[in-house]
């Protein structure tokens, strides 16, 4: 597994707390795999501890309806990670997202482990992703 490129990082602002975060958006190439995936990561200190929202959408990325990609949304913390109802970081890029799991669907699905493989791959990877959440 490898990123597609340098990873683009901006500034963004919350529209709860109007407070500026990191937004990222990494490409990264599944080695051995007929799939990629793009990771849009939102680093957000809402909570206790620094946590980062982040979705998943991974597949072939053929349109024109994308309908065999998925996507996965998730929160990560330095003390674990949990799936939620996405989108949680990329407002408004659904058109490409294919087939938005629930946490339930994501637990079951066949690409959940590939998911959460990227996940661990981005989040320790990723300078300001990695030193926000602290992995």
């Amino acid at each position: 597994m490898s990123f597609d490129g340098a990873p683009q990082r901006r500034q963004a602002i919350c529209k709860s707390c109007e407070q500026e975060y990191p937004f990222i958006t990494a490409f990264v190439r599944v080695e051995q795999e007929s799939s990629s995936a793009i990771v849009y990561a939102a680093c957000h200190g809402h909570e206790p501890e620094p946590e980062a929202w982040l979705d998943v959408v991974l597949g072939p990325f053929s349109g024109p309806d994308f309908a065999d990609n998925v996507t996965f949304s998730c929160r990560v913390r330095s003390t674990g990670a949990t799936l939620v109802e996405g989108p949680v970081a990329a407002e408004g890029r659904v058109h490409y997202f294919g087939c938005m799991l629930s946490p339930e669907q994501a637990r079951s699905h066949p690409s959940g482990g590939q998911a959460w493989e990227i996940v661990t791959f981005v989040a320790t990877n990723e300078p300001t992703l990695r030193a926000w959440i602290g992995s």
